[in-house]
């Protein structure tokens, strides 16, 4: 998915909330803004947004001297994140299908983004929603058929707060298919709100699969920007989980049918791209949404 004419005003919006956490200054804000405007006004633009998105917060973050600006609200929605664990957990041992119960949990998180046009999210209502309404487009039997003969899972994260719930979906997988081999591919630097190690501390996501990185700060996974190790396993996994509306802007450019993308619709520009409702619950494969 390339960039659109609406990307500008998402890339401008993303950079305000940015330089407003970092500072309450209209000196800074502006400096920043101008940087901003400056990168974007100079970036090649037939690429999917969140590759912009690395020069976007890099000028902020270079001009403001504060190379995570979430930080603090990225603990903040961990530990909200945590307090639904023990009723989400039971709802999963009582479902019939616990892959299906897990998977439900687990998009119902990807609405905690910053980076998105969302303005404000309400969690509850977004699990109710998803355990309720389900998927638009779900493919959970062939992603069943192909799991079960998996021995690689690569698992691509999205946003702190979300990886709770992505942990309560891994350790399900881990319980059903206790062979298969799990990958956890996290941010190798910060952007946005999106999941790196340090944000992952005590949360025994190492207990679950191994935890790789990729090395660039974009908020959607993009294979060149991944380290000999991070490339190794993806090009092996049987099987792949793409976490979010990010890395479904970055991996919809590639034909792929090992990759099920987990996410929420959350832009005009992914609603237009799908032809599919703003909002909507997607677990599929590329072959099925476009």
């Amino acid at each position: 998915m390339k960039v659109k004419p609406e990307c500008f005003v998402c890339f401008v919006s993303q950079a305000i909330r940015a330089t407003e956490i970092i500072s309450k200054k209209d000196d800074d804000a502006i400096r920043a803004l101008k940087n901003v405007a400056k990168v974007l006004s100079e970036t090649e633009y037939n690429v999917a947004p969140p590759l912009i998105s690395e020069f976007v917060y890099g000028s902020i973050t270079k001009t403001l001297d504060h190379d995570d600006p979430y930080s603090e609200i990225k603990k903040k929605y961990n530990k909200i994140a945590l307090n639904y664990v023990d009723d989400l957990k039971r709802y999963i041992e009582d479902s019939d299908d616990k892959l299906q119960a897990a998977i439900n949990i687990s998009v119902a998180g990807n609405i905690i983004d910053f980076g998105s046009q969302i303005e404000k999210f309400n969690i509850k209502e977004t699990l109710n929603k998803a355990i309720i309404e389900g998927f638009l487009v779900n493919d959970i039997e062939d992603f069943k058929l192909k799991i079960t003969k998996a021995k690689t899972l690569l698992f691509l994260a999205d946003n702190a707060g979300e990886i709770v719930f992505d942990k309560l979906l891994l350790q399900t997988i881990k319980n059903l298919y206790p062979n298969l081999n799990i990958y956890i591919a996290l941010r190798g630097k910060p952007i946005i709100n999106d999941v790196t190690k340090n944000d992952i501390e005590g949360l025994g996501l190492e207990e679950i699969g191994t935890l790789i990185e990729s090395t660039k700060p974009t908020p959607g996974f993009w294979p060149d920007y991944c380290d000999n190790l991070c490339k190794k396993i993806y090009k092996k996994a049987d099987v792949i989980i793409s976490k979010g509306q990010g890395n479904f802007e970055t991996l919809s450019e590639f034909d792929d049918d090992r990759v099920f993308f987990l996410f929420i619709i959350k832009c005009s520009v992914v609603e237009k791209y799908l032809n599919k409702p703003k909002y909507s619950h997607i677990f599929a494969k590329k072959s099925s949404l476009c």
